[in-house]
């Protein structure tokens, strides 16, 4: 498999002293042409502040800091010092984003919260991928959870991604992605690619599929694909059967289907998120 990875440690290699510049040297003269010409392109007038280029056996490459006209912080990850892989913006304000993402942000369970309350706006933008990912990150008091964190995914299209309460890399963790991962997913549901997200040692995107969003998981090679289906599915009579044997007082009021190497099956959710999953 060609596997393109940086470990945490690789990332780390950005701000050490395995650095092969020389820190007296300015920002620009530590540029590739290559990179040099991207910053020109699409950055004239931005000011850098600080330059990384790291070399190792596998994957060499230049990290570029800059605050853009609009005050934004960049961050833009380069592969070889001159193929650009990743950027990410951390927006300083509510309204530098795209309208149609403050639009899907107003227009969300969240929209009422108050803008004061997020406190961190970003923009992952990884050239492998056709969507750019904008995540806001804010608490909000959850009955029965309290505070709870939370991150909201949105496209270019202010098309709003399942929310998240969990933690998940940042996206300088793991700035180039897998080529065999794309490809897996471009044979088996096309190339419309939502979101990715680096989960410690997994690789998860989400893809709309036909109309249906799923949840592709990698993990050495292909993990799983998880998907919620209508409620009134069909469900094989053995899968009911035994989950009846194991609670016959179950209802659920969510229903997935389970994909996966080890065979497939369906994950039965009560209201409270709990449930058991039944091999077909």
């Amino acid at each position: 498999m060609k596997k393109i990875f940086y470990s945490l440690i690789g990332a780390l290699l950005l701000f050490s002293a395995c650095n092969r510049n020389d820190d007296a040297e300015a920002p620009d003269e530590q540029l590739t042409p290559e990179v040099a010409q991207h910053l020109k392109d699409y950055y004239e007038g931005a000011k850098i502040r600080t330059v990384h280029n790291w070399e190792n056996d596998t994957h060499p490459g230049t990290a570029v800091e800059l605050s853009d006209k609009e005050g934004n912080e960049v961050s833009l990850f380069f592969r070889d010092f001159k193929e650009l892989s990743l950027t990410v913006t951390k927006f300083s304000r509510f309204d530098n984003l795209p309208s149609s993402v403050r639009n899907g942000f107003l227009a969300s369970p969240y929209g009422e919260m108050g803008k004061d309350r997020i406190n961190k706006i970003e923009c992952d933008d990884y050239a492998q991928l056709p969507n750019k990912m904008y995540r806001l990150e804010f608490t909000c008091f959850v009955p029965d959870r309290g505070e709870l964190f939370t991150q909201l995914t949105f496209n270019a299209d202010g098309y709003m991604l399942p929310e998240n309460h969990g933690f998940v890399n940042q996206a300088w963790f793991h700035p180039c992605i897998d080529t065999d991962e794309i490809d897996f997913i471009n044979n088996h549901y096309g190339a419309d690619i939502r979101s990715y997200d680096n989960e410690g040692g997994s690789n998860a995107y989400h893809v709309m599929d036909h109309g249906v969003l799923k949840k592709v998981t990698f993990r050495d090679g292909w993990h799983s694909t998880i998907y919620s289906v209508p409620l009134d599915t069909e469900v094989p009579a053995g899968s009911l059967k035994a989950l009846y044997e194991l609670d016959p007082d179950f209802k659920y009021v969510t229903l997935r289907r389970v994909e996966s190497p080890n065979g497939n099956g369906y994950h039965f959710l009560n209201e409270k998120g709990d449930g058991y999953f039944i091999k077909d």
